[in-house]
């Protein structure tokens, strides 16, 4: 019988620990990169099944094969601007400038670069073996190039450099939604840095969604962000009334996801709600209903309960 090596890429949360679970009875063993992709999400890796045979792809008995391996890394890998992986059979291609702190780096986890002494292709080659060493040197590339020096930088320096870049490409308009996810559990660690990283994701929100966002003050934009709450879940319906508390609000749009932490799981005025915080959230924009929009919703409810009591 084969062995069957089951691979997954960007699946949900729920999903991997379904996987991570389901792996685990069955024997098998699960690496996840430690790095996330251009999507922010952390990727499976390898997984290796238990003992069935060599299977038409060569492999050994209980693993993937170098050129399986190979294949899924390079798919899946996110690299500096400039460059590029590719799989050729068990090795693993990058392509790009030359760089000698990129070339020692390599060279320090079992690669090398194909030069003079080889067929002259200008391009280093690494095992597919190393594919979680190699994405470990160029997520630090990424980093640096972002301006993030974790070598030399306290964590509250590194998570405000953070910050820094996130401004930066809003700015130039450079920055993805991948980013946020990356930097918040670095930044929101920080008390005096986490309102920071929450108005930023809210200006991101704005600049995608608010017509007129980059003609607006600030007192209009403090304005426009000081109007959301935290929705997870089903979201709600938009460009209609809806009761939040004891006001009538109209949720004109919905944010891009972020991780739900404790500092969010709060009532209205301000004090924590029990239970569990997990899994993924979005803040809502809204603003506030008319008295024509509130009376037509509350019509429209008075006319539907009329129809269900003569049914009943």
């Amino acid at each position: 019988m084969t062995s069957r090596p089951a691979i997954a890429s960007g699946q949900s949360d729920d999903y991997r620990e379904k996987l991570l679970a389901r792996a685990s009875k069955k024997g098998s063993e699960i690496r996840l990169s430690k790095y996330p992709g251009a999507d922010g999400k952390r990727r499976i890796y390898r997984v290796q099944s238990r003992p069935g045979g060599h299977g038409a792809s060569g492999a050994k008995p209980g693993r993937l094969s170098d050129a399986d391996m190979a294949s899924i890394s390079a798919a899946n890998m996110h690299t500096p601007a400039g460059y590029s992986v590719r799989a050729e059979g068990s090795i693993l291609v990058l392509s790009g400038p030359f760089s000698r702190t990129l070339h020692a780096d390599i060279k320090a986890i079992g690669g090398r670069w194909d030069g003079k002494q080889g067929e002259n292709r200008r391009v280093w080659m690494v095992p597919a073996g190393k594919g979680l060493d190699l994405e470990r040197v160029l997520w630090e590339r990424i980093l640096r190039e972002r301006g993030i020096d974790r070598e030399t930088s306290s964590p509250h320096e590194v998570a405000t450099q953070w910050l820094h870049f996130l401004e930066a490409s809003l700015h130039d308009g450079t920055i993805e939604p991948s980013h946020f996810l990356e930097a918040q559990p670095r930044v929101t660690r920080f008390e005096d840095l986490a309102p920071r990283f929450d108005d930023l994701v809210s200006r991101y929100d704005l600049s995608t969604s608010a017509p007129g966002f980059h003609s607006m003050s600030e007192e209009e934009v403090a304005e426009r962000v000081a109007n959301r709450s935290i929705v997870r879940g089903i979201a709600p319906a938009l460009r209609e009334p809806a009761q939040l508390g004891d006001r009538w609000v109209v949720y004109e749009f919905i944010g891009i996801p972020f991780n739900l932490e404790k500092r969010h799981w709060v009532r209205e005025d301000g004090t924590p709600l029990p239970g569990v915080v997990t899994g993924r959230a979005q803040f809502a924009y809204h603003r506030p209903a008319t008295h024509e929009e509130i009376s037509a919703c509350q019509a429209s409810v008075t006319a539907n309960e009329g129809r269900l009591r003569r049914r009943m």
